[in-house]
C-alpha cells in the first residue's frame, strides 16, 4: 500500500470558516468527517487536523500571504491514486463551495 497526503485547499482560512459557522453547522460538518473516517477505517493513516493561516517564504523575499489556503490535511493509504480518487467520492471537504483536495504520494525514504 502507498501513503498519500491529502491537502485540503480552501478559499478562506480555517479560522474564518469556523467563525462563520453556527454550532449546528459545526456539528453537521464534524459528523460528516467522522462518517468519512469510519467509512474508510484502516485506510486512514492520520486523520489530520485543520491548519491555521500561514505564509510563503523564499530565500530572498519577505513572507507573502499563503493563497489559496491549505486548510488541513489527512494521510491515507491505498493501492493507487485511482483508489484514493474513489475514497474522495462524497468527501466532507467538498461540502464547502470552492474547495479542492490536492493528493500527493508520500515517497518512501
Amino acid at each position: 500500500m502507498t501513503k498519500y497526503m491529502l491537502l485540503y485547499v480552501v478559499p478562506q482560512t480555517a479560522e474564518d470558516r469556523v467563525q462563520d459557522m453556527n454550532p449546528e453547522m459545526g456539528k453537521q460538518v464534524m459528523d460528516a468527517w467522522m462518517a468519512w473516517f469510519g467509512k474508510h477505517g484502516a485506510a486512514i493513516v492520520d486523520g489530520g487536523a485543520p491548519l491555521g493561516s500561514g505564509a510563503n517564504f523564499t530565500q530572498t523575499a519577505s513572507a507573502k500571504p499563503q493563497t489559496p489556503y491549505v486548510g488541513g490535511y489527512s494521510i491515507v493509504q491505498a493501492a493507487d491514486i485511482h483508489q484514493v480518487k474513489a475514497m474522495l467520492d462524497g468527501h466532507p471537504h467538498f461540502m464547502t463551495p470552492g474547495c479542492s483536495i490536492d493528493v500527493l504520494e508520500v515517497l518512501p525514504m
